[in-house]
């Protein structure tokens, strides 16, 4: 049991105070939920897999550079879903089960009752989501169900800006160094755009693809009624 006081000093929306300390208990059960999150590990080549919520297609080739199964037609990812307790400790017990909101059909999977499915990106540029929830198996002392989810983005382009390991440039200052404005003494705002563009003119090589630009750019911050302003320019 837990006894609360809130102090007669602290002030209402109208900063007043209350006439006394008000006083309130409360019990907790005994049950304890010992999922504490549901973690996501997504393999997209050859390197090891990577825990992380978002996914990305440029290609739909069978040999793709990022593609898991070179046996099976496509590019596949794979995702692993596992059930965690407070100190990072796989839990055993549960069920998982996968559903995804793709009205656009950019990508297909094996199954949706296994904590690893298989992802089939289809020749169309878009984006999904597939939620992952992790149930309690009947017969076990599992309480508690934990979720969550991975974000897809089918990009299909053979030479994208910018490269794939740094794609898309997203104005957020913590996933993208290079989104701080440059000017002396300006104020940086994160404004969580993305950009991004197709540099792949269709044939074979790059000789008739479209320029990269300079990154990174020329970034003003606040000033007046504008948030920020970028200059990215041909090198």
């Amino acid at each position: 049991q837990y006894e609360v006081t809130v102090k007669k000093e602290v002030l209402s929306q109208y900063q007043v105070k209350m006439a006394a300390d008000y006083v309130f208990t409360f019990t907790t059960g005994g049950l304890v939920c010992d999922a504490d999150y549901l973690k996501v590990s997504i393999t997209r080549d050859a390197e090891p897999a990577v825990v992380t919520n978002k996914d990305f297609f440029n290609c739909v080739r069978d040999n793709c550079a990022d593609d898991i199964d070179g046996a099976t037609p496509g590019n596949q990812h794979s995702y692993l879903a596992e059930a965690m307790d407070l100190t990072n400790v796989l839990l055993v017990g549960y069920d998982y089960t996968w559903a995804d909101t793709d009205p656009d059909d950019i990508v297909t999977h094996n199954v949706t009752n296994q904590p690893a499915i298989i992802i089939t990106a289809n020749n169309k540029n878009g984006q999904a989501i597939y939620n992952v929830i992790a149930t309690p198996q009947v017969g076990t002392e599992n309480i508690g169900a934990v979720a969550n989810k991975v974000n897809i983005t089918n990009f299909i382009c053979e030479n994208p800006w910018p490269a794939v390991n740094t794609w898309p440039w997203i104005d957020d200052l913590a996933l993208n160094p290079n989104s701080n404005c440059t000017k002396p003494g300006c104020v940086n705002i994160n404004t969580d755009f993305q950009f991004m563009y197709c540099r792949d003119a269709g044939a074979e090589g790059t000789g008739d693809d479209l320029p990269p630009l300079a990154n990174p750019p020329t970034i003003l911050g606040k000033s007046g009624d504008l948030l920020k302003e970028f200059l990215f320019v041909v090198p």
